[in-house]
């Protein structure tokens, strides 16, 4: 999802961009998809505004609030051999049948597998009775579901250089040349659109799965009906084409707060307003 503060010098931009400049590509999964498409698929699965925050938030702080998978990788299969840290890796997102440590052609990541979904029904029993405080944990299983379609394929083995040799019993990087082949850039849905369907798909199928709240019925829209919608974000370049009106902020690597389209255009216009001013006090005490 090379240190961290290689990672975060990618991520920073990627972020800030979509915000500051709505026609740059929004192309990393923990905006667009992690929290933007998860947050719509619920809405239209018929949670309402605050249940679909909930389990958005909870999906995208799994890549947010935790230590880059890149850095991790480094330090628990490379400089170092911690086989918890390489299994807590491998279950977020790169779910395989064969656990590590395993060689990488033995652990191949699915796409909508049973290794995949295992974080979802290892939740749904403990939801029983607690739905309206759980919705952040179920957000947070329904990541490794949809990272199994960003990751899938053989993992790959980082090379860092400088003499550093990584395990490949315990390292998991994306494979090159699919939907992660750098560093948690990782799903491109513009270049692998129809991947980018089927994971909402299974991703819609989880959030009707999970139980009523408070004993209300939810009324979710039918799949076939939110198709042409998917596949036109999973396509789109940019966050105006994508429709989201609101995005994670990430600083340092943690979820640092919620923006809207209106809060970017409000920041642009107060910017040009004070270049105006600066303008005009510097051509009046020109004369």
């Amino acid at each position: 999802m090379l240190a961290r503060r290689i990672v975060l010098a990618w991520r920073a931009p990627v972020v800030a961009g979509c915000l500051a400049v709505l026609a740059v590509p929004c192309h990393a999964y923990e905006s667009d998809v992690h929290f933007g498409l998860t947050q719509w698929l619920a809405r239209k699965a018929g949670y309402t505004a605050g249940q679909a925050t909930a389990i958005a938030l909870g999906n995208s702080r799994v890549d947010s609030g935790l230590v880059d998978t890149m850095e991790l990788t480094l330090e628990h299969a490379c400089v170092g051999e911690f086989p918890e840290a390489a299994a807590d890796v491998q279950r977020r997102h790169f779910p395989s049948a064969v656990p590590v440590p395993a060689r990488p052609e033995s652990r191949p990541v699915m796409a909508g597998s049973a290794a995949a979904r295992k974080s979802l029904d290892a939740t749904m029993p403990h939801v029983i009775g607690k739905e309206g405080l759980m919705l952040s944990k179920y957000g947070e299983a329904m990541h490794t579901l949809q990272d199994s379609w960003s990751y899938a394929g053989v993992p790959a083995i980082p090379e860092p250089g400088a003499g550093i040799i990584c395990n490949p019993l315990y390292a998991s990087m994306p494979p090159p040349g699919g939907a992660g082949s750098h560093p948690h850039g990782a799903a491109l849905t513009l270049t692998h659109a129809d991947a980018a369907v089927e994971m909402a798909a299974a991703s819609y199928q989880a959030l009707l799965a999970y139980p009523p709240i408070a004993g209300a019925s939810r009324q979710p829209e039918s799949w076939p009906a939110l198709v042409p919608l998917v596949e036109q974000f999973a396509r789109a370049r940019t966050m105006t084409e994508k429709r989201f009106p609101h995005l994670p902020v990430v600083v340092d690597g943690v979820l640092s707060g919620i923006v809207s389209i209106g809060d970017v255009v409000k920041s642009r216009v107060d910017e040009l307003e004070t270049e105006h001013d600066q303008l005009i006090d510097y051509l009046y005490s020109a004369h």
